[in-house]
């Protein structure tokens, strides 16, 4: 009985540490909405799949199936699913002094094209390797893993080109985008999946990235489930 209960604590760690909503939806609700709000408890996340963030989904049985972060929010009676719409969601009825959808139309579609981009040309092919780690050995796919890493290497070059001047990811606002970019970037550094050395620009914006107050926050509360990241060796 123990001995199980222990496999599932172990499970559940696994499954927030490789959760992509969790660290934006968390920096979102340490940077995005003031201390007051915070300290009421009237927003919280929750990382992986909840009762509530299957209600938040309605009557799509489809949907109400994905795995999702919700967000509750008590006192407006809301429950918000994934961290790209809880992060606007709270950008909109709880502003604080980081805005993360400019007012500017255009520059508001720029930023969510920027959110799209990390998410589907970083961090689902960083998903792609890190999964493979997890699979048996009779049921790898080193093709797929090094097309997802090739991906990655073009993302990169995208990314180095953008940071030439240094700021954020929209330039010199934080944003968004630049929520979506911290955690795939983040687990390619090191060496954890394609090592983003070459790319100076790339480099010297994750090191911003790590030096922001509220992300460094989120790493310090995280490390005690590092070791549980798959390595290649595994």
């Amino acid at each position: 009985m123990a001995h199980s209960r222990r496999k599932n604590d172990k499970r559940e760690r696994e499954e927030n540490v490789l959760d992509p909503a969790f660290p934006p939806a968390v920096v979102v609700l340490l940077e995005g909405a003031d201390r007051a709000l915070r300290e009421r408890h009237a927003v919280h996340t929750e990382p992986g799949q909840s009762r509530r963030s299957r209600r938040a989904c309605g009557a799509d049985k489809a949907l109400a199936d994905l795995p999702v972060s919700g967000a509750e929010d008590k006192a407006r009676g809301e429950v918000v699913p994934e961290s790209s719409i809880i992060i606007e969601y709270l950008d909109r009825h709880y502003p604080g002094r980081t805005r993360f959808i400019p007012e500017e139309k255009d520059r508001g579609l720029e930023t969510r094209l920027r959110d799209r981009f990390y998410d589907l040309y970083v961090h689902l092919p960083m998903q792609k390797a890190i999964g493979d780690r997890l699979r048996s050995a009779g049921n790898k796919d080193p093709h797929g893993v090094e097309e997802a890493r090739a991906q990655l290497r073009k993302s990169y070059a995208i990314i180095d080109r953008q940071m030439e001047s240094g700021g954020w990811a929209m330039g010199s606002d934080f944003s968004l985008a630049d929520c979506a970019a911290m955690p795939s970037l983040y687990y390619d550094y090191g060496n954890r999946v394609e090592p983003v050395g070459e790319f100076r620009n790339v480099s010297a914006y994750l090191e911003r990235l790590q030096a922001r107050p509220s992300f460094a926050r989120v790493l310090k509360e995280a490390e005690p489930y590092f070791g549980l990241f798959p390595t290649a060796a595994e």
